[in-house]
Protein backbone atom coordinates (compact mmCIF):
# COMPACT_ATOMS: atom_id res chain seq x y z
CA UNK A 1 0.00 0.00 0.00
CA UNK A 2 2.82 2.26 0.90
CA UNK A 3 4.54 1.54 -2.45
CA UNK A 4 1.13 2.52 -4.55
CA UNK A 5 0.86 5.67 -2.70
CA UNK A 6 4.49 6.94 -3.05
CA UNK A 7 4.42 5.68 -6.92
CA UNK A 8 0.77 7.72 -7.15
CA UNK A 9 2.78 11.01 -6.05
CA UNK A 10 5.39 10.15 -7.88
CA UNK A 11 3.38 10.21 -11.05
CA UNK A 12 1.55 13.54 -10.33
CA UNK A 13 4.11 14.96 -9.36
CA UNK A 14 5.97 13.54 -12.55
CA UNK A 15 3.07 15.09 -14.82
CA UNK A 16 2.79 18.62 -13.47
CA UNK A 17 5.56 19.77 -15.35
CA UNK A 18 4.74 17.73 -18.93
CA UNK A 19 2.42 19.92 -21.07
CA UNK A 20 0.45 21.56 -18.66
CA UNK A 21 -1.35 18.24 -18.40
CA UNK A 22 -1.80 18.90 -14.65
CA UNK A 23 -2.70 22.72 -14.69
CA UNK A 24 -5.32 25.03 -16.22
CA UNK A 25 -9.12 25.26 -17.08
CA UNK A 26 -10.34 24.02 -14.27
CA UNK A 27 -7.68 21.03 -14.13
CA UNK A 28 -5.97 19.85 -10.81
CA UNK A 29 -3.17 17.20 -10.25
CA UNK A 30 -5.95 14.86 -8.42
CA UNK A 31 -7.48 15.23 -12.38
CA UNK A 32 -4.36 14.05 -13.91
CA UNK A 33 -4.50 10.54 -15.56
CA UNK A 34 -2.14 7.54 -14.50
CA UNK A 35 -0.52 4.80 -15.91
CA UNK A 36 -3.01 1.80 -16.79
CA UNK A 37 -3.45 -0.70 -13.87
CA UNK A 38 -1.94 2.07 -11.29
CA UNK A 39 -3.36 1.72 -8.39
CA UNK A 40 -4.98 5.26 -8.10
CA UNK A 41 -6.02 6.21 -11.34
CA UNK A 42 -8.56 9.38 -11.86
CA UNK A 43 -11.32 10.36 -13.81
CA UNK A 44 -11.49 13.18 -16.08
CA UNK A 45 -14.81 15.20 -14.75
CA UNK A 46 -17.51 14.27 -16.72
CA UNK A 47 -17.40 17.87 -17.96
CA UNK A 48 -13.71 17.57 -19.86
CA UNK A 49 -15.22 14.01 -21.18
CA UNK A 50 -17.70 15.41 -23.21
CA UNK A 51 -15.43 17.69 -25.12
CA UNK A 52 -11.19 17.75 -26.19
CA UNK A 53 -9.48 19.28 -23.89
CA UNK A 54 -7.81 22.48 -24.97
CA UNK A 55 -5.87 23.15 -21.96
CA UNK A 56 -3.43 20.04 -22.14
CA UNK A 57 -3.12 20.12 -25.77
CA UNK A 58 -0.52 21.10 -28.10
CA UNK A 59 -0.72 21.98 -31.66
CA UNK A 60 0.49 19.32 -33.93
CA UNK A 61 4.14 18.06 -34.10
CA UNK A 62 6.05 18.49 -37.03
CA UNK A 63 6.48 14.42 -37.32
CA UNK A 64 2.75 14.17 -37.32
CA UNK A 65 2.34 16.93 -39.35
CA UNK A 66 4.19 15.42 -42.12
CA UNK A 67 2.69 12.00 -41.86
CA UNK A 68 -1.11 13.90 -42.46
CA UNK A 69 0.09 15.60 -44.83
CA UNK A 70 1.66 12.49 -47.04
CA UNK A 71 -1.54 10.49 -45.70
CA UNK A 72 -3.98 12.74 -47.32
CA UNK A 73 -2.64 12.43 -50.39
CA UNK A 74 -2.77 8.45 -50.59
CA UNK A 75 -6.59 8.88 -49.00
CA UNK A 76 -7.40 11.34 -52.41
CA UNK A 77 -5.82 9.62 -54.72
CA UNK A 78 -7.88 5.88 -53.28
CA UNK A 79 -11.09 8.40 -53.97
CA UNK A 80 -14.74 7.03 -52.51
CA UNK A 81 -15.02 6.94 -48.56
CA UNK A 82 -11.03 7.71 -48.17
CA UNK A 83 -11.81 10.58 -49.96
CA UNK A 84 -14.47 11.55 -47.75
CA UNK A 85 -13.48 11.45 -44.28
CA UNK A 86 -9.70 12.98 -46.25
CA UNK A 87 -11.72 15.86 -46.30
CA UNK A 88 -12.62 16.16 -42.82
CA UNK A 89 -8.85 15.60 -41.89
CA UNK A 90 -8.25 18.13 -44.10
CA UNK A 91 -10.15 20.92 -43.34
CA UNK A 92 -9.55 20.13 -39.17
CA UNK A 93 -5.67 20.10 -40.00
CA UNK A 94 -5.71 22.97 -42.11
CA UNK A 95 -7.90 25.11 -39.59
CA UNK A 96 -5.76 24.20 -36.52
CA UNK A 97 -8.66 21.97 -35.10
CA UNK A 98 -6.33 19.03 -34.72
CA UNK A 99 -4.41 19.07 -30.96
CA UNK A 100 -2.50 16.50 -29.38
CA UNK A 101 -2.27 15.79 -25.85
CA UNK A 102 0.47 14.44 -24.14
CA UNK A 103 -0.61 10.66 -23.37
CA UNK A 104 -4.19 8.64 -23.53
CA UNK A 105 -7.29 9.17 -21.20
CA UNK A 106 -9.91 7.95 -19.63
CA UNK A 107 -13.72 8.69 -21.10
CA UNK A 108 -16.57 6.27 -19.25
CA UNK A 109 -14.06 3.97 -17.86
CA UNK A 110 -12.12 3.43 -20.98
CA UNK A 111 -8.95 4.50 -22.05
CA UNK A 112 -9.19 6.24 -25.35
CA UNK A 113 -6.37 7.70 -28.11
CA UNK A 114 -8.54 10.10 -29.63
CA UNK A 115 -12.03 12.12 -29.44
CA UNK A 116 -13.45 14.48 -31.35
CA UNK A 117 -17.06 16.83 -32.09
CA UNK A 118 -18.95 16.96 -35.43
CA UNK A 119 -17.69 20.08 -36.05
CA UNK A 120 -14.15 18.85 -36.73
CA UNK A 121 -12.21 19.31 -33.40
CA UNK A 122 -10.09 16.64 -32.50
CA UNK A 123 -8.13 15.73 -29.65
CA UNK A 124 -4.98 13.08 -30.03
CA UNK A 125 -3.24 11.17 -27.62
CA UNK A 126 0.57 11.48 -28.81
CA UNK A 127 2.06 8.32 -25.51
CA UNK A 128 -0.03 5.95 -23.65
CA UNK A 129 1.20 6.88 -20.51
CA UNK A 130 3.52 9.36 -18.69
CA UNK A 131 6.15 7.05 -17.79
CA UNK A 132 6.35 5.65 -21.23
CA UNK A 133 5.49 2.20 -20.36
CA UNK A 134 3.66 2.34 -23.84
CA UNK A 135 4.23 4.47 -26.84
CA UNK A 136 2.97 5.45 -29.71
CA UNK A 137 4.16 5.86 -33.01
CA UNK A 138 3.35 7.98 -35.35
CA UNK A 139 1.79 5.55 -37.62
CA UNK A 140 -1.01 4.61 -34.10
CA UNK A 141 -1.40 8.51 -33.98
CA UNK A 142 -2.56 8.72 -37.79
CA UNK A 143 -4.84 6.19 -37.52
CA UNK A 144 -6.26 7.84 -34.35
CA UNK A 145 -6.87 11.03 -37.06
CA UNK A 146 -8.44 8.77 -39.65
CA UNK A 147 -10.66 6.98 -36.94
CA UNK A 148 -11.93 9.89 -35.83
CA UNK A 149 -12.57 11.63 -39.00
CA UNK A 150 -14.35 8.29 -40.17
CA UNK A 151 -16.72 9.18 -37.08
CA UNK A 152 -17.41 12.81 -38.42
CA UNK A 153 -17.25 12.03 -42.38
CA UNK A 154 -20.02 9.42 -41.88
CA UNK A 155 -22.06 10.33 -38.34
CA UNK A 156 -20.76 7.63 -37.00
CA UNK A 157 -21.74 7.77 -32.90
CA UNK A 158 -19.33 7.69 -30.11
CA UNK A 159 -19.55 5.59 -27.36
CA UNK A 160 -20.84 2.34 -28.48
CA UNK A 161 -18.53 -0.56 -29.99
CA UNK A 162 -20.54 -0.91 -33.47
CA UNK A 163 -19.46 2.05 -33.98
CA UNK A 164 -15.94 2.23 -32.82
CA UNK A 165 -15.74 -1.05 -35.13
CA UNK A 166 -17.37 0.86 -38.37
CA UNK A 167 -15.07 3.38 -37.86
CA UNK A 168 -12.39 0.96 -37.74
CA UNK A 169 -13.17 -0.51 -41.34
CA UNK A 170 -13.55 2.43 -43.20
CA UNK A 171 -9.74 3.16 -41.70
CA UNK A 172 -8.51 -0.44 -42.56
CA UNK A 173 -10.09 -0.31 -46.33
CA UNK A 174 -8.65 3.10 -46.79
CA UNK A 175 -5.61 1.31 -45.27
CA UNK A 176 -5.06 -1.75 -47.54
CA UNK A 177 -4.43 -2.77 -51.09
CA UNK A 178 -8.34 -2.98 -52.26
CA UNK A 179 -9.98 0.18 -53.50
CA UNK A 180 -12.14 1.47 -50.96
CA UNK A 181 -14.65 3.28 -52.69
Amino acid sequence: MLNAMIRTRWLVLLCLPISGACAGAGTSARNVLLAPGSPAQFKMPAAINRAPVASSTVPVPGEIALAIESRLAELEQRGGACSVYASVIEQSYRQGRIMIRPFMWRVEGRLVSGQATPDGDMVLARDIDPLNVGLRTVDDVLWSVEHEAAHIAFRIPNGEWAGVDRANRYVRECRGTAHAG
